[in-house]
This record gives C-alpha cells, structure tokens and sequence, in this order.
C-alpha cells in the first residue's frame, strides 16, 4: 500500500540526497553507485550494526533513551501515526 509522506519528510529526503550528493565527491574512485538511501560513506549498504550506532548517538542528541527506541520502534511508530 502507498502512504502519502508529509511535506517535512520530503524536505528532509531531499536534504539527504543533497547531502549524499557531497559525500559522493568526497569518496571519489571509493564511491560504489548502489542507488540506495541510506548507504556507507563508500556508498554500499550499511549493515545492521553501522544503523544502530547511528540511530543511537541520534536518539541521545534527540534526547531519547536510545535503550528504549529502535530503528525498529521508530519504523513501526511512524507508519502508525501515518496511518491514522
């Protein structure tokens, strides 16, 4: 099914890509296109463990207690929200 994303993510997506867009330069020859979101400063996918030390230095500049939020917890609560 489709779920139509607020304005705010969208800005946020495309900040991302201009963002991912500057580490492209910086990697250089390093850089492997895999057409992926989310990926390493090499481009290539992160695996489990690279997005939960991410998610977690997030989650405490956010505030949060990163024990108790996930990637996991946080896909399942925004899609949730979206759908009601």
């Amino acid at each position: 099914r489709t779920l139509a994303l607020p304005d705010r993510c969208v800005e946020a997506l495309e900040e991302h890509r201009d963002r991912q867009r500057v580490a492209r330069g910086v990697a250089g020859e390093r850089w492997t296109d895999h057409e992926i979101v989310f990926a390493t400063e090499a481009g290539t996918a992160m695996d489990a463990a690279n997005v939960r030390r991410d998610f977690r230095r997030v989650a405490v500049a956010a505030g949060l207690d990163d024990r108790r939020w996930s990637p996991r917890e946080l896909r399942h609560s925004f899609v949730s929200l979206l759908s009601d």
